[in-house]
């Protein structure tokens, strides 16, 4: 049942309209008229006789039944032009008669007018809504989705939303771009002012009728006078804040601190902020408290742009760290304080250290976390995550992503392995200097788990040998029988159509006993520029999503029946991860991949 559905032509002021009556009789009458009468009664001549009937005749019992339904005389078949004194008698009684039996279908017409969901329960309604909105963790205001939209249908439905604060518990407040003017003429000074005045107006609105539930807020700020009232706005619900999300990546002054020294956050669970600032030195009163401010935080991110190199050190952040679940940070850090860090969090579930590019002195013992399932490291060209791999064991790990351009320790990474014992179901390598053997073998010890496999660089990586153990033969067991996910940046050196061979071999789902069952291959991952991709489109008819990078990394657009597809199959329990400085490495959301 979709919210979209045209708007009753019910009036929940003043009942059924006089239109809708005068329609269903008229229907209902014609339904039973013989052609030869209906074109009698279609004739505009005929109409203008009962019109003047209607006005003129002397009988004053037969005037207020055609005044009051003009269309009954349709009903008998009653040529206007035959209703002469004589008949007024015989034609009184007709009409009175046929009353009697119209009056039922009347009603019947009127309730089959009635809109289903006009019927139901308000609760009910402001329920249906709410399961209506985008599926984005944040909310873009627009008259062409929910909330905004269902408050355009009809009186009740606006009273409805105005009423529900928990459809408005979701806000993005990225303000969209005014739009060139055909002449080329840019905006003026006017036109961006009240572009902003309303745009906060929006904002300050959509946060009052949120009333007092937690909310989710997503803004990009800068500076400048606009700004910072949109910034006083949203800072005005702080106590409500349960996730935010901050892009303060233009702003090099404190003109707009989000933390401030005084207020307190006590529904508070995530914060990702993107900051060149880095953490803030020049006001660490905003952060020295956090942990008493923010009780319930366990989920933070800190993006740094890559052209700054300001260290983080833990002191600088006074977090609870051991609440922490889920932790992505950009700064530069020593493989020391990653070790600090990661033994200060005995809780985490997810993290990423985006830049690990300091060498120094490494004094710390093994460390085991037994709630960890998905780490990425970023480690710049001088360096090795081999530190990691001697001293972590991760026995509930499953999604693993290395990005290294310096030397790899195979036996390293297998010691880790085999001390964790812990069954990976994504596996991500970047810039790896490894052979094929060693890839495979790392696939070989996850086989039976696997659902996700990314490899990119250096060119050479893989050859037929691989694909070709990869390819269902439809006889012997699949080698990574539940692979779904498979991504390969400028990592092929293949035979022309091996590729596609392959993943055209795990599309169709084959007729297998138990013990040969394997999943269905979902999703293919290239840059555009590739040979093998001209080929892989041909595969997109038998469900295959084939999704494509620039060489600047920007994802080509989607087609519609990819993201119908994408949707479809995360419904159905596929899950995506993706690897971005926002957001770090882990499971993506809906917004962020359609």
């Amino acid at each position: 049942m979709s919210p979209t559905t045209p708007p009753s032509t019910y009036s929940h002021k003043s009942g059924y309209t006089d239109n809708i009556v005068d329609e269903a009789i008229h229907e209902q009458g014609r339904s039973d008229v013989s052609t030869s009468d209906r074109r009698l009664l279609d004739q505009p001549q005929h109409q203008s006789d009962l019109n003047t009937l209607k006005l003129g005749h002397n009988c004053p019992a037969l005037n207020p039944v055609m005044a009051g339904s003009p269309s009954t005389l349709e009903c008998l078949c009653i040529d206007p032009r035959e209703l002469t004194g004589e008949r007024v008698n015989e034609s009184m009684r007709q009409v009175e008669d046929e009353q009697l039996l119209v009056k039922p279908r009347h009603e019947d017409a009127q309730l089959r007018k009635v809109s289903v969901i006009d019927c139901l329960p308000l609760e009910v309604l402001s329920e249906i809504f709410f399961l209506c909105l985008p599926v984005s963790t944040f909310i873009q205001p627009s008259t062409q989705q929910g909330p905004l939209l269902f408050n355009q249908v009809c009186s009740l439905w606006r009273q409805v939303c105005i009423s529900s604060p928990r459809l408005w518990g979701s806000l993005c407040t990225m303000r969209r771009e005014i739009p060139a003017f055909d002449s080329g003429t840019p905006p003026s000074f006017e036109d961006i002012s009240r572009k902003d005045r309303n745009w906060n107006a929006l904002v300050s609105l959509w946060i009052s009728r949120s009333r007092d539930i937690p909310m989710q807020i997503r803004a990009k700020l800068a500076e400048g006078e606009a700004d910072e009232a949109l910034w006083d706005i949203i800072q005005s619900a702080h106590r409500r804040w349960q996730k935010v999300d901050f892009d303060l990546s233009d702003i090099t002054t404190y003109s707009i601190d989000p933390f401030e020294p005084g207020d307190e956050y006590p529904l508070l669970k995530s914060i990702c902020i993107r900051d060149r600032r880095g953490v803030p030195w020049e006001a660490p009163e905003s952060w020295s408290t956090m942990s008493n401010k923010a009780p319930m935080l366990h989920d933070f991110a800190w993006e740094l742009p890559r052209s700054e190199s300001i260290p983080f050190q833990r002191n600088d952040l006074q977090l609870n760290w051991a609440k922490l679940t889920r932790l992505v940070l950009y700064h530069p850090l020593t493989a020391q304080e990653c070790f600090n860090i990661l033994s200060s969090t005995p809780h985490i579930v997810s993290v990423t250290f985006q830049r690990i590019s300091f060498s120094s002195e490494v004094v710390f013992a093994t460390l085991c976390l037994p709630f960890l399932t998905s780490i990425g490291v970023t480690v710049d060209y001088t360096l090795t995550p081999q530190f990691l791999f001697d001293t972590l064991t991760l026995p509930a790990l499953k999604d693993l992503l290395v990005n290294c351009h310096g030397d790899w320790d195979r036996q390293s990474f297998m010691g880790f392995i085999n001390r964790s014992k812990c069954r990976l179901e994504s596996l991500n390598f970047y810039y790896l200097s490894i052979t094929e053997d060693d890839l495979m073998d790392y696939l070989s010890m996850h086989e039976g788990s696997l659902a996700e496999v990314t490899i990119q660089g250096p060119r050479g990586y893989i050859t037929d040998r691989m694909l070709e153990r990869l390819t269902d033969n439809g006889v012997d067991p699949v080698w990574c029988p539940n692979l779904q996910i498979v991504a390969l940046y400028e990592a092929l050196n293949c035979s022309p159509g091996s590729v596609a061979q392959m993943a055209r071999s795990r599309l169709d789902t084959p007729n297998r006993g138990p013990t040969l069952r394997r999943k269905t291959l979902r999703i293919m991952e290239f840059y555009s520029n590739e040979i093998e991709v001209e080929q892989m489109k041909e595969l997109k008819d038998h469900g295959l999503v084939l999704i494509l990078y620039d060489q600047n990394g920007e994802r080509v657009p989607f087609t519609k029946d990819d993201m119908e597809r994408l949707r479809q199959y995360q419904k159905e329990g596929l899950v995506l991860h993706s690897y971005a400085s926002q957001i770090g490495f882990g499971p993506t959301e809906s917004e962020d991949v359609l």
